[in-house]
């Protein structure tokens, strides 16, 4: 990632952080002056900015998992490398992922879940 990309994606986070700040503060008068169009109004506003920002995240989300899952274990088995040391990275290995399902179950009525197995499977 080059350097330019890298610090405005921070710059952006810590925007972020200091913005949720001023939103809770925001929040708080909104809720204190108990007019509930003005609530409900701010309340849109947030969860229609929040969907923006978890769009976003959801797609650098995706490329980390992209990288992760399918293009840096590519390239290291083309270059004969299972695990290499990089500097200001640290260790990185190839490794086989492993995941468990469950099929959702109706509850009973104390609340329990059926007694159910596992399905496993594995993950190149």
């Amino acid at each position: 990632m080059l350097d330019s990309t890298s610090t405005t994606l921070r710059t952006i986070c810590n925007d972020l952080t200091t913005l949720t700040g001023r939103v809770r503060e925001e929040t708080q008068a909104a809720v204190a002056s108990q007019d509930h169009i003005q609530v409900i109004r701010h309340y849109d506003q947030l969860r229609q900015l929040t969907a923006l920002i978890k769009e976003s995240r959801e797609a650098l989300s995706q490329i980390e998992e992209t990288l992760s899952r399918e293009q840096v274990p590519e390239l290291m088995r083309a270059h004969g490398v299972r695990t290499i040391t990089v500097e200001g990275v640290g260790r990185v290995s190839l490794g086989t992922r492993w995941s468990a399902s469950m099929p959702d179950k109706k509850r009973d009525s104390n609340g329990y879940a059926p007694t159910n197995t596992a399905v496993l499977f594995r993950r190149q």
